[in-house]
C-alpha cells in the first residue's frame, strides 16, 4: 500500500472490461417505417418494442454498468434484400436497455459514440444481437 505523498502521485488503471451479449429474437422498424406512422401508433408501437426488448433484457439478469459503453448491434434478416444502413439507428434498443435499467441513461456520458450497426442479410432468424461493452 501506498501513503503520504506518493499516493497523491500515483494513478492506478482498471484495464479489465466486462462484456455482455444479448439476442433478442425479433425486430425493431426501420427509421423509414417509424416516420411514416401516426404519432400515437409510433408511441404504441415504441413501448410494446420496449417492454418485449425488457423481458429478454431482464431475463439475461444483467448487472448495471457502472462505466461508459461501447455498443454494438447486429441486426440479422430472413430475407436478403437491399437496406439503407442509415435506417436502423438502435435508438428504440438503447431506450429499452436504459428502461431495462442496464445503463443510467443513453447520453453521451454513458454512450460515448455511436452504435456500432452491421446489417446481415440472409439469416436463419430474425433477431438482434447486441453487445454492450465497457469502454476502453
Amino acid at each position: 500500500m501506498i501513503t503520504g505523498g506518493l499516493a497523491k502521485k500515483v494513478t492506478v488503471t482498471d484495464y479489465r472490461r466486462r462484456a455482455v451479449v444479448v439476442t433478442i429474437p425479433f425486430l425493431y422498424p426501420s427509421e423509414n417505417k417509424i416516420l411514416s406512422m401516426h404519432f400515437m401508433a409510433r408511441k404504441k408501437e415504441h413501448d410494446r418494442f420496449q417492454k418485449n426488448a425488457g423481458v429478454f433484457l431482464k431475463a439475461q439478469h444483467i448487472q448495471p454498468f457502472t462505466v461508459p459503453v461501447s455498443v454494438s448491434i447486429d441486426l440479422c434478416f430472413i430475407k436478403r434484400r437491399r437496406r439503407d444502413n442509415d435506417n436502423y439507428t438502435g435508438k428504440w434498443l438503447i431506450d429499452s436497455i436504459v428502461k431495462a435499467g442496464i445503463l443510467p441513461d443513453d447520453s453521451t456520458k454513458w454512450i460515448p459514440a455511436a452504435p456500432d450497426i452491421l446489417i446481415l442479410d440472409g439469416e436463419p432468424e430474425d433477431k438482434i444481437v447486441m453487445q454492450l461493452c465497457s469502454w476502453p
